[in-house]
Parts: structure tokens; C-alpha cells; sequence
């Protein structure tokens, strides 16, 4: 399967990067795929669970004392979206 770089600075990095770690420009870029997906979902998964957190967080404190409790749809959903 054919890959063009048509942008000469990603050629001449590609090359750079494929000399000094010994693997071929397939191979040079392919680890370097493989490791941005690890960091990417690494990151994507730390947002993730940090507004999983926070959303429990935002619920528990607005969990009502009793059944008779109302919640106020408007104050919470302004305070949900920081407004």
C-alpha cells in the first residue's frame, strides 16, 4: 500500500527520525502513529473521566434531602454549564 508525504519538512523530519533510530520510513512511521494514538486516547480518557467526576460530583451536591425536595431545572442546569 503507497504512502505519499508531499510536504518536503514532514519528508526531511520523516528521514531524520528513520537515521537516528535505525527503522525504516514505514516502520519510523508507524511507531510514531502508534505512540500519538496511546497519548491521544491517554489524554482523551483523562478529560473523560475528569467530567465523569465532575458530573457526580454536580449530582450528589444537588441531590434532594427528602422526596418532597424539588429540584430548580434552571439554576441547575446554569450552574451545570458554569453560567
Amino acid at each position: 500500500m503507497a504512502f505519499s508525504i508531499k510536504d518536503p519538512e514532514i519528508d526531511k523530519n520523516l528521514r531524520f527520525l528513520s537515521s537516528l533510530t535505525g527503522e525504516s520510513l514505514t516502520e519510523a512511521v508507524g511507531t510514531a502513529i502508534i505512540e500519538r494514538i496511546k497519548k491521544v486516547n491517554s489524554e482523551y480518557i483523562k478529560t473523560k473521566n475528569n467530567r465523569r467526576k465532575k458530573l457526580q460530583e454536580f449530582l450528589e451536591k444537588r441531590k434532594p434531602a427528602s422526596s418532597t425536595d424539588q429540584y430548580n431545572h434552571k439554576k441547575m442546569t446554569d450552574e451545570l454549564w458554569e453560567q
